[in-house]
C-alpha cells in the first residue's frame, strides 16, 4: 500500500508550496458548494496588505475552525521578496488587531497564553517547537491529544524526507527501526529491494541521525496505519476552541455563506464561482499590469454584481424577462473563459474525442453558455486505491 497524503517536501529558492492538509494526513470530503481550504485561501487572498506569510497562516486557523480540526493545511516557502495579493488603501479601516500587537503575540510564550489561545498560537505557528512547548505547558488539557497526532505526522513526515534524500539502506533501515508500521514502511521496503538488501533492519548497521528524535510511545498509535484523518472517530478528539480575534478576525459577512457556482459550460471547463466584490478600500497591487478586457477586473468595486436589480431590454419578440446586473456579469466572465478555452487551448485529441462523445459535440468545441452537461461521465479509469471510485 501507498503511504497516504502528500510528502514533505522542501522549496526551491522563489518558491512557495502549500497543502490543503498537512503531509501524511488526508483532508476529509468537502460539505459545502467550496471546499474550506479553497474558500478560506479566497477570503484571505482578498484582504488587502496581507504578506504572503499571513495569507497562509490565517488559511490554516480558518481551514482548523471550520472543519472542527479535521483539516490542518500547510504550507512552506523561500519567497524573500516582499509580495501582496491585493493593496489595502490608505483610508481603509483599521484592522481588529494592529500590526505591532500581532508581531508582539507571535513572539510570545506558548505558556503565557491561556489553554485555548495557546492551542490557536501553536496552530498559528506550526512548528514543532511551537506544538511541543503546548504540550509542556498544557500536558493535560483536551487538546493536548489534537496536538500529539499533530507532532506525530510531522515527525514521521520529515524522517521519511531525510530518509528518501540520503536513498541507503541503512536510511531505509534506519527508518523501518523508527516505524516498522509506519506509513512509508512498504516504500522503504520496496527501496530495500531495489538495492537487493534485506527488508527488516539487521541487528547491526550504521543507523543515520535525523533532525528529530525518536517518537515516543505515545504517538505511533498516530502514525501506525497508511494514512493520518484528524477526524478519526477513533481517535475521538475534542473540538477545537474558537479562534481569538487576536489572531483571527471573523469573515466578511459576504464570505461567510457563498452561493454554488453555476453549471460548467463544457467537458473539461472549471465552473466559474459566483463573483464578491471587493471592498472600496481593496484594490490591485499597484505594479501589476491590467489584463486587457477583463470584466471582473474592471468591476472588483462593483456591487452590482450581487445585487436583484434586473436589466430590461428590448428585444424583438416583446417579452419582458431581463437579466439581473450579476447574471450578465457572470455570464460575460464565464463566456470569455469559454471562448479563451476553444481559442486558446486545445484539447489533446483522445480528450477533444471524449468530450465529442459525451456532448454530442464535434471535436474542440466548447458547449455554448448554459448548455446542461451529460451526467453521465465516464468511469473508465479509477483512482488507485479508491476501490473503483472515480
Amino acid at each position: 500500500p501507498l503511504a497516504g497524503g502528500l510528502a514533505l517536501v522542501d522549496p526551491d529558492p522563489n518558491m512557495l508550496i502549500a497543502f490543503n492538509a498537512a503531509p501524511g494526513t488526508a483532508a476529509p470530503e468537502g460539505k459545502g458548494p467550496y471546499g474550506a481550504y479553497a474558500q478560506a485561501l479566497a477570503e484571505m487572498m482578498r484582504d488587502g496588505g496581507l504578506s504572503l506569510e499571513d495569507v497562509f497562516d490565517r488559511t490554516r486557523l480558518r481551514v482548523n475552525e471550520v472543519t472542527q480540526g479535521a483539516e490542518v493545511p500547510w504550507d512552506a516557502s523561500k519567497i524573500d521578496a516582499p509580495f501582496v495579493f491585493f493593496d489595502r488603501a490608505p483610508d481603509a479601516p483599521a484592522p481588529k488587531v494592529s500590526e505591532a500587537e500581532s508581531q508582539a503575540d507571535r513572539t510570545r510564550e506558548i505558556r503565557d497564553f491561556d489553554a485555548h489561545d495557546a492551542y490557536v498560537a501553536a496552530l498559528d505557528r506550526d512548528t514543532m517547537r511551537g506544538y511541543e512547548d503546548f504540550l509542556v505547558a498544557y500536558p493535560h488539557d483536551p487538546m493536548a491529544r489534537r496536538v500529539r497526532a499533530i507532532i506525530a505526522a510531522r515527525r514521521e513526515a520529515i524522517t521519511w524526507r531525510q530518509t528518501w534524500m540520503r536513498d541507503t539502506p541503512e536510511a531505509y533501515w534506519s527508518y523501518l527501526e523508527r516505524y516498522p508500521h509506519g506509513p512509508h514502511a512498504w516504500d522503504a521496503r520496496r527501496r530495500l529491494e531495489h538495492f537487493d538488501a534485506e527488508l527488516e533492519p539487521p541487528p547491526s548497521f550504521s543507523v543515520i541521525v535525523y533532525d528529530v528524535p525518536p517518537p515516543p510511545p505515545e504517538e505511533i498509535v498516530y502514525v501506525d496505519r497508511p494514512v493520518l484523518y484528524f477526524d478519526d472517530p477513533d481517535f475521538d478528539f475534542e473540538p477545537p476552541p474558537p479562534v481569538a480575534v487576536i489572531f483571527l478576525p471573523p469573515p466578511p459577512p459576504d464570505f461567510v455563506v457563498l452561493a454554488p457556482p453555476p453549471p460548467p459550460v463544457g467537458i473539461f471547463v472549471l465552473p466559474s464561482p459566483a463573483f464578491v466584490p471587493f471592498p472600496r478600500w481593496i484594490n490591485p497591487p499597484h505594479d501589476i499590469v491590467p489584463p486587457p478586457d477583463n470584466i471582473i477586473f474592471n468591476n472588483i468595486h462593483n456591487t452590482t454584481v450581487i445585487n436583484n436589480t434586473t436589466i430590461n431590454e428590448n428585444n424583438q419578440a416583446g417579452q419582458g424577462g431581463g437579466l439581473t446586473t450579476g447574471q450578465k456579469l457572470t455570464a460575460g466572465a464565464v463566456g470569455l473563459g469559454a471562448a479563451a478555452l476553444a481559442t486558446k487551448v486545445a484539447l489533446p485529441p483522445l480528450l477533444q474525442k471524449r468530450a465529442a462523445l459525451q456532448q454530442g459535440k464535434q471535436p474542440g468545441l466548447v458547449a455554448p453558455l448554459g448548455t446542461p452537461l451529460s451526467k453521465t461521465l465516464s468511469t473508465d479509469h479509477a483512482l488507485p486505491g479508491a476501490n473503483g471510485k472515480t
